[in-house]
């Protein structure tokens, strides 16, 4: 999501100085009404948007294979086009021959893999598939527009999102039996290739039940050769979710642990989605982090997750992992493409549905507001950090349809701009994104345009989202 220096969003902590008697929310995302959007789909691996503004979206669907002695699933790589985001087109491609027939959206199966990724047995196809647009990311040695990778350890390339060539030097990287969503993009801050995945640590060799499911990161200059020296564990749960635990039911460390990241570069920051199980239920949701470089990440006081698993519900059981590509901003509004089970991850069925059943949703967050600071019936206040002032139109992206809120514009070192005060603010009330500050003395802010200042912000009954300089 490209940086807009004119948006300041509170998402980012680096924004904040201080705040009094507020209280800062993950914002829940809003899943859309006609979910699933598509049924039979294990996962959406990634979503992108052309500059026409129609979507494309490759996933994937899962079966079981009667009486395959092996891991008994095949994966198959699909891909699908939407002009709303939520009713999605499935066309016929005629590329890949499946039980007899190419009348299907198929793109890739285990044999077009078999002798050119990590596991030779084609039974199990693309089980993950995650995509980078060259024209969007700028990414250097990119053989395509597209380039993919495929498992943990293999990628492809394409310049139509339709028709892959392996890389020939597949396999590049060995990960150490990565089984979730791994994702990667190029990072442009340290101009290398940054994939996450989750890895296998041991504190004692050969005892897989002391590895925790977290997640790792690793660097490379060119998809092919990895650097090592960059690997590291980057995000662990710990007491605040779980008491540590031993060797009963092969318990992995703990009982609640980080099974994939989803990584987004947003504006001046990392975000990251990650999807949180919960072994003594068997119950998934994704819970919002964020990192100022993609190694040290943070997560929120008030852990709520950002997706949860709906009761009785198509998703009742787990809610996937997040795509790549998301946060997808279309019309103001930010969509979040995850997949759903109506089964725990002990595979136990979570609503009337005797079926298990794989499906795939849309969540959406308005623009800006991720994460707001929230005020009750006693006034709290924020203080910003201090900004350069690009406009004379100081907008809020916030909420107080039953509230008020007020703010001072004061100079970087607090000093008080003259006519600017909170004595002169004129209240907002309303729920938008662009509710514009003024003050009753109506000051010329012109001279003040190129200036480091700060807001002093004052709500009741509301909540604050960002700021934006229209």
């Amino acid at each position: 999501m490209a940086n807009n220096k004119n948006i300041i969003e509170f998402v980012d902590r680096c924004a904040v100085e201080h705040t009094y008697f507020l209280e800062r929310c993950v914002t829940p995302a809003k899943k859309h009404v006609d979910n699933p959007v598509i049924d039979d789909c294990h996962s959406a691996q990634s979503v992108l948007q052309n500059d026409d503004g129609r979507l494309r979206m490759w996933y994937l669907t899962r079966r079981r294979i009667p009486g395959h002695t092996g891991s008994g699933r095949q994966y198959m790589l699909h891909y699908a086009e939407s002009n709303d985001g939520v009713r999605w087109e499935r066309p016929n491609l005629g590329l890949k021959e499946v039980n007899g027939s190419r009348d299907n959206n198929i793109l890739m199966t285990g044999k077009d893999l078999a002798a050119d990724t990590e596991s030779a047995d084609e039974s199990i196809g693309p089980w993950n598939f995650c995509v980078i647009d060259n024209q969007v990311n700028n990414a250097p040695h990119a053989r395509g527009r597209y380039t993919a990778l495929i498992g943990e350890q293999s990628f492809a390339w394409s310049d139509d999102g339709l028709h892959w060539s392996m890389y020939p030097e597949n396999p590049v990287c060995d990960l150490g039996g990565s089984d979730t969503f791994n994702n990667f993009h190029f990072d442009p801050r340290i101009g290398r290739y940054v994939l996450y995945h989750r890895p296998h640590p041991r504190i004692r060799a050969g005892d897989w039940r002391q590895a925790n499911r977290l997640i790792a990161r690793i660097e490379s200059d060119d998809l092919i050769h990895w650097d090592w020296n960059s690997a590291r564990c980057v995000l662990d749960t710990d007491a605040r979710d779980a008491p540590a635990v031993g060797f009963a039911k092969d318990r992995r460390g703990r009982e609640v642990q980080f099974y994939a990241l989803t990584v987004a570069m947003y504006n001046d920051m990392y975000l990251g989605f990650a999807q949180t199980l919960d072994e003594r239920t068997g119950v998934m949701d994704q819970r919002l982090v964020q990192s100022l470089d993609g190694i040290d990440w943070r997560r929120e006081a008030l852990d709520t997750p950002i997706l949860a698993s709906t009761p009785n519900d198509w998703d009742s059981g787990m809610t996937g992992f997040v795509a790549s590509g998301c946060p997808l901003l279309k019309d103001g509004t930010l969509h979040l493409y995850y997949g759903g089970a109506n089964f725990s991850h002990s595979y136990q069925i979570m609503n009337a549905d005797p079926t298990p059943r794989l499906s795939l949703g849309v969540a959406t967050v308005p623009a800006g507001r991720l994460v707001g600071y929230h005020a009750g019936v006693e006034a709290g206040q924020l203080l910003t950090r201090p900004f350069e002032l690009q406009s004379t139109n100081i907008q809020l992206n916030a909420s107080a349809p039953a509230g008020e809120i007020t703010a001072a514009l004061v100079h970087a070192d607090g000093r008080p701009i003259p006519g600017c005060e909170t004595t002169s603010a004129e209240p907002i009330r309303g729920d938008a994104p662009d509710l514009p500050l003024s003050w009753s003395g109506h000051p010329d802010l012109s001279a003040l345009q190129g200036q480091h200042v700060r807001l002093r912000i004052t709500a009741t009954n509301a909540a604050l989202y960002a700021i934006a300089m229209a």
